[in-house]
């Protein structure tokens, strides 16, 4: 098995409801539509409160142009992609997943 093959292979067991992944709402503010999604909360951010962000890994299938202002609702909260003024996209994509900064908090500072 190659590297490649393996890989696919492990997003399997990372993007399976039994194991790692939520179902989540993902509203591209033109439509919604049900999505697998795995959470890292506080990953990726300097705060005191990191019940508050998290970094969310999705399929690229799932979500071909992650933006800001999309939002994605868990357990009822609304979690907004979070704009990292640092950089010229929202998210970062690696081997077909996207791994997107996000908050609870619609004013959470841009990260600088």
């Amino acid at each position: 098995m190659t590297f490649a093959e393996q890989l696919e292979k492990d997003k399997d067991v990372f993007f399976d409801i039994d194991e790692f992944a939520e179902q989540v709402a993902y509203d591209d503010t033109i439509s919604q539509k049900t999505i697998l999604a795995v959470f890292d909360f506080g990953a990726g951010f300097d705060t005191s409160n990191p019940k508050d962000t998290a970094t969310m890994l999705v399929k690229k299938t799932d979500v071909l142009a992650p933006d800001y202002r999309h939002t994605i609702i868990r357990d009822g909260v609304t979690w907004y992609i979070f704009r990292d003024t640092s950089q010229s996209r929202v998210g970062i994509e690696k081997n077909g997943l996207w791994e997107i900064k996000i908050t609870a908090n619609e004013r959470y500072k841009d990260f600088r």
